[in-house]
């Protein structure tokens, strides 16, 4: 058995030991790996957007007897346009990307980017449960991305990484809201919870 996560820094584990676009064993996937005993491949990446996650859960190999859970990043801020050989992020939170501030000042609606969320969310529980691969699938912030279409049926895990947020410290380096060590702690024994009653 094997976890296969997918995100952005969330995911990765940001800030925890490094304020790279390294993977942390201290990220919530490793920690839930040990508890259920699994190995665990972390594709959680810094500044994904919604489209990029989906991107990468495509071009990803399973395996049979692979489970996923995949912790869908926040829709505002983030865009990418994908080529043959790299992946242009856009993000509002580079200050200095005036192309990126031009190009959300003309193209963001904040209704489209929920659309467009819970397509490649429906999308991914789809292809997934064509490969017999179970999948779970959880917002970054509930409030904040829920929104209930008619053709939307994913389930989504009743969990809040911002919500942790409010009740664990933040990580070490001054000025970072990136979850500490603590949050991606408790966040994992959640899952490992909630798991512990479906697997």
């Amino acid at each position: 058995m094997r976890l296969v996560t997918f995100g952005c820094s969330l995911t990765q584990g940001y800030g925890i030991e490094t304020q790279t676009l390294q993977v942390s064993d201290k990220a919530w996937p490793s920690i839930l790996g040990k508890l259920l005993n699994c190995e665990v491949l972390n594709y959680g990446r810094g500044g994904s957007s919604c489209k990029e996650v989906h991107w990468t859960l495509l071009n990803h190999k399973f395996k049979l007897g692979d489970f996923v859970i995949m912790l869908w990043p926040q829709t505002y801020g983030r865009w990418c346009v994908i080529g043959r050989k790299t992946i242009r992020k856009y993000l509002l939170s580079n200050i200095n990307d005036t192309t990126a501030q031009q190009w959300f000042d003309s193209h963001y609606h904040r209704e489209d980017s929920l659309i467009d969320l819970h397509q490649r969310i429906q999308h991914a529980h789809w292809y997934l449960n064509q490969q017999n691969i179970k999948n779970y699938h959880a917002y970054t912030n509930r409030l904040g991305h829920m929104k209930k279409y008619s053709w939307f049926d994913v389930d989504m895990l009743r969990l809040d990484m911002k919500q942790l947020r409010t009740r664990h410290p933040t990580c070490k380096f001054e000025g970072d809201p990136h979850p500490g060590e603590e949050c991606h702690e408790a966040y994992a024994k959640e899952l490992y919870t909630y798991l512990n009653v479906v697997l």
